[in-house]
């Protein structure tokens, strides 16, 4: 989900860039009245990215900045709660399996266990 939503911010981010373009070149010297400032090389950018458009920033940057700005805050918020959860919780625990596993009951973790511990046996022994 993570890959879509940074190849969505990517497609924004390459919009973003061209009508911050248009806005900073055109927008402004027609409103100051100002042809002077109509001058420039930003013409010929505009056309080339409206002619080939491409992403200004890498994936990677782009999951780290929707990490850094939407996502974090949710996990911080989720890892909250849960540590609020567990602590709250933890007085009424009979044995630590049941504070470190919350949600798992004692018999599943049990089973999981000896079910690792019974593969990695027959492992061996071939």
């Amino acid at each position: 989900m993570l890959w879509i939503e940074a190849r969505r911010y990517r497609f924004y981010d390459a919009f973003r860039a061209r009508i911050r373009m248009l806005e900073a070149h055109f927008l402004v010297p027609m409103v100051m009245e100002n042809r002077q400032m109509l001058q420039g090389e930003w013409k010929k950018l505009v056309c080339e990215d409206l002619i080939l458009p491409s992403f200004k920033i890498t994936r990677l940057e782009a999951i780290g900045r929707r990490l850094k700005r939407n996502y974090v805050f949710i996990f911080i918020l989720i890892m909250v709660a849960w540590v609020t959860k567990i602590f709250l919780h933890a007085p009424m625990a009979m044995d630590r399996r049941a504070v470190v596993l919350p949600g798992i009951a004692r018999g599943t973790y049990s089973f999981l266990a000896d079910r690792v511990h019974l593969c990695g046996n027959t492992r061996e022994r071939d």
